[in-house]
């Protein structure tokens, strides 16, 4: 099992342009990477969470 990537906490500014991506991209894969990454940053859930969530593979 790899060792869990540990992100910087994002400002608030980067959380604003991270749910704007999320709500308003019509990429699939854009719009699925947002969701893992605001998971992570304002839930803390890590990888195995986060792939059942999003149906995704670690």
């Amino acid at each position: 099992m790899r060792k869990p990537l540990e992100i910087p906490t994002p400002t608030a500014e980067e959380l604003e342009a991270l749910e704007n991506l999320y709500r308003t991209t019509r990429d699939v894969r854009q719009r699925t990477r947002a969701q893992m990454i605001l998971l992570a940053a304002e839930q803390r859930l890590m990888a195995p969470a986060i792939v059942k969530i999003v149906r995704e593979n670690d």
